[in-house]
């Protein structure tokens, strides 16, 4: 299997933690499936292919993606990285592979879905109203670095769920998912050996031009968005009706009580992870707004 010089050392890189797209972009239209040595994975780009393998669970299983990966660790490193170890090794819902997923799936599914999670709405507001703080992130960040899109959800409250949706496919809280090859196989023919590990690039995937007009724009009225920040198929992340009705409150409330909202630094500094992604601070100033718990949502 090649390996680019250029691209690994940008894969280990601090500057892929603080802006990742442009070798994500490399990727995707170079080498959509490229192997890794110091990754030691191969790493899949393209939006139709992260979604085949995240709905082939003959081929592509959750079972012992982590394990695997923890095992390649020398034995000093597996020590330091002992509780990790022990939580990731075990058998769990996140884990599983079908017909055990599914009928735990079916279970939590119960309570976490849109109406349950709108009965809660008041409780989430009232948090929201009393820790904004809590709730400053990339979204936020996309909103100050694009204000013409700001404006236009100032003045179309309407649009926030297609903000939100836009937010997530945008900057990804999640920057891939894993899966372990369960059998020798192939994607775009590069042959990918039984017991890999395969890291399947949503952020990449969620600007893939082939899916996605202008990807790399931010626009809160892309319409259809199939972004798969929550994963796809059967493991679709099962909170993904809580996170949105969290989202829907929050930026609610953003907008209502933060007014002039500006991001108040030009030094942004970034988790150093290429897993979840997430701003250490973000500096904001703001002229407060009215505080109205309950505030009702946008029809």
């Amino acid at each position: 299997m090649a390996v680019d010089a250029t691209i690994e050392d940008q894969l280990a890189s601090l500057e892929l933690v603080s802006d990742p797209y442009p070798l994500y972009d490399e990727l995707r239209e170079r080498h959509p499936v490229y192997w890794s040595q110091g990754w030691n994975a191969f790493l899949v780009t393209r939006y139709d292919d992260v979604v085949d393998v995240l709905r082939d669970s003959r081929r592509f299983v959750n079972a012992g993606r982590y394990t695997l990966f923890m095992e390649q660790l020398p034995p000093e490193r597996r020590v330091e990285f002992g509780q990790f170890y022990e939580y990731w090794t075990k058998p769990g819902f996140n884990l599983s592979d079908p017909p055990d997923h599914a009928l735990v799936r079916t279970l939590a599914k119960r309570f976490f879905t849109r109406r349950a999670m709108e009965r809660i709405r008041p409780r989430v507001q009232a948090l929201v109203d009393a820790l904004i703080d809590d709730v400053i992130g990339t979204g936020i960040l996309s909103l100050h670095q694009h204000p013409d899109q700001l404006r236009l959800l100032r003045n179309d409250p309407s649009l926030l769920p297609p903000a939100i949706a836009e937010m997530l496919r945008y900057e990804p809280p999640f920057q891939q998912d894993w899966r372990r090859s369960a059998t020798d196989t192939e994607i775009r023919g590069v042959r990918i050996p039984e017991g890999s590990i395969l890291r399947l690039m949503l952020a990449a995937a969620n600007r893939d031009p082939r899916v996605f007009d202008a990807p790399g724009a931010f626009d809160i009225r892309r319409d259809p968005n199939r972004h798969i920040a929550f994963g796809f198929g059967i493991h679709l992340c099962v909170g993904a009706p809580l996170a949105e009705v969290e989202l829907d409150i929050a930026f609610n409330t953003l907008l209502r009580r933060l007014n002039s909202l500006q991001v108040a630094t030009d030094t942004l500094e970034w988790h150093p992870s290429n897993g979840p992604r997430g701003l250490k601070t973000l500096p904001i100033t703001f002229q407060p707004g009215p505080r109205v718990s309950g505030a009702p949502r946008p029809n």
